[in-house]
């Protein structure tokens, strides 16, 4: 695995942007610091000068913890394009067993499932997306996912899993602290 590269060759068309390509490859085991690094250039590219808060708030942004459950969540949205769901599904599901706390693939499997109408696949994936929320200390977007979900099941008529639902997103914020 070490010996397999990950290369970009990325033109950045925006105005006062330089025109000469960024090209950089690195080893796919340095992924996730390869992908802030990209991301810390391509906004230099911009004009954007770089300082502590940029480095720490691109350093915030949720990203693949490898190549692997990155391409999987690429092959994902590119089945969506071609409205393919359960394929979409398919691959949405394998970036999350590679790295179960994306947020951005608990999304996607949440639209997902709703579009294949797979009524345990929603409650499921509404139940996964809120739990992330839920243990990187965010309550209030836990609560606002099971909110969501009790929509969606009062919309189908589930009446009393709605109750039950919007009861845990009432107690997800009890539990906030202040």
């Amino acid at each position: 695995e070490e010996s397999k590269m990950l290369g970009f060759r990325l033109l950045v068309e925006a105005p006062q942007a330089p025109q000469i390509p960024l090209e950089v490859a690195a080893p796919l085991s340095t992924f996730p610091d390869f992908i802030e690094r990209m991301t810390l250039s391509v906004i230099e590219r911009l004009g954007v000068p770089i300082d502590d808060s940029v480095r720490a708030e691109v350093h915030a942004v949720a990203r693949p913890a490898s190549f692997e459950t990155f391409r999987q969540l690429a092959n994902a949205h590119l089945a969506w394009t071609r409205k393919d769901y359960q394929l979409a599904l398919t691959a949405v599901t394998s970036a999350l067993s590679l790295d179960p706390e994306l947020d951005e693939a608990a999304a996607l499997e949440v639209a997902l499932a709703r579009l294949t109408n797979d009524n345990a696949a929603v409650r499921s994936a509404f139940r996964r997306w809120s739990a992330i929320a839920n243990r990187q200390r965010q309550p209030l977007i836990a609560a606002e996912r099971l909110v969501m979900l009790g929509h969606w099941l009062l919309e189908h008529g589930e009446w009393e899993n709605a109750h039950q639902t919007y009861e845990e997103a009432r107690n997800v914020l009890g539990r906030e602290p202040g």
